[in-house]
């Protein structure tokens, strides 16, 4: 069995400390939200407008919904996401922990060739180019920002870090075999961003880590799973 001791411990020491959390209101970032909050941790909900009303019940329904706080942000709007940094600093002193977690999935195969338009000319993938930018576009805009910001906490004792992000990515950054070719994509570009931003983190003392979680009954793919259910097994690269 393994020994959990130090994760237990972790999660202790994360009383009066700010956790943003992007795509908070549901999924995968409402229980974020739900595990920091329980901790102790001032937790921010970051997401668009129309899911104020679900963050603000989620925040309801936390162990001490005192210490959260809904922002409406929409993460490719620059603007926007600095006044999600300046309101949190505002509110709560500094930013400690972000967990860039906003995604979304594309519902039409960014493979579509048969999505023509009158002329029977191929149409752009806008759709897919949308997943693209939310996910891995509106990551860099929050993973730049935490550095900026962080870089001016100080650490806790000599040695720790300044801050922390960790970047939801995906099993499907690892390999690409589901049919949503631009989320893939873009999960893709994630781990390399985690990767390429290993050394700037690190000489500002800012840890910079990422998960990776196989399918998840989320809203996000409750639509797809349906989907796959339906089409049988997955078809092997071709060699």
């Amino acid at each position: 069995m393994a020994d959990n001791t130090r994760d237990l411990h972790t999660l202790t020491t994360l009383a009066g400390k700010t956790v943003i959390v992007t795509g908070g209101a549901n999924g995968i970032g409402a229980e974020t939200v739900r595990l920091f909050n329980s901790h102790g941790a001032n937790t921010v909900i970051a997401d668009l407008e129309r899911t104020r009303a679900e963050g603000e019940a989620a925040i309801r329904s936390l162990q001490h919904p005192t210490s959260a706080l809904f922002i409406t942000v929409n993460i490719l709007i620059w603007d926007q996401i600095k006044a999600l940094f300046s309101q949190c600093i505002q509110h709560f002193g500094k930013i400690d922990i972000v967990v860039a977690n906003a995604g979304i999935m594309e519902s039409q195969s960014l493979f579509d060739i048969e999505n023509v338009d009158e002329q029977g000319e191929l149409r752009e993938s806008t759709e897919g180019f949308r997943v693209i930018d939310v996910n891995l576009k509106g990551t860099i805009n929050t993973l730049r920002l935490a550095l900026h910001h962080m870089r001016h906490n100080k650490p806790v004792s000599p040695g720790s870090l300044r801050g922390s992000v960790i970047l939801v990515t995906s099993t499907s950054g690892y390999f690409g075999t589901t049919g949503v070719g631009a989320y893939i994509t873009s999960k893709h570009g994630l781990t390399g961003l985690l990767r390429a931003s290993q050394q700037v983190a690190r000489n500002l003392g800012i840890g910079v880590n990422a998960v990776a979680p196989f399918f998840t009954p989320t809203p996000t793919f409750k639509e797809l799973a349906e989907k796959w259910k339906n089409s049988g097994p997955v078809c092997p690269i071709v060699r």
